[in-house]
């Protein structure tokens, strides 16, 4: 599902009570939209979710701002992605 950017923008459209997701669900999900370099709109989305749940401070978030960042051609904020 990493490469299939049909299929993760199907996920991306279904509705999740992320309020309900576990660490393990939001590990799972930072992974998937860490790995979808080729859908930064799905990444855009899924950081909007991870801050507005888990907040700016989260390890998660931080990795994926600089992902997004790095896939759109700005700086990176925190230094995570090695490029």
């Amino acid at each position: 599902m990493f490469g299939e950017k049909e299929r993760q923008t199907q996920f991306q459209s279904l509705q999740h009570n992320f309020n309900k997701f576990t660490p393990k669900d939001w590990k799972n999900y930072w992974l998937l939209s860490q790995h979808a370099d080729n859908n930064v709109v799905f990444q855009q989305q899924a950081l909007k979710n991870i801050e507005t749940h888990l907040g700016q401070d989260n390890e998660h978030y931080r990795y994926l701002h600089d992902r997004v960042s790095v896939n759109t051609g700005q700086p990176q904020k925190y230094g995570t992605q090695n490029v």
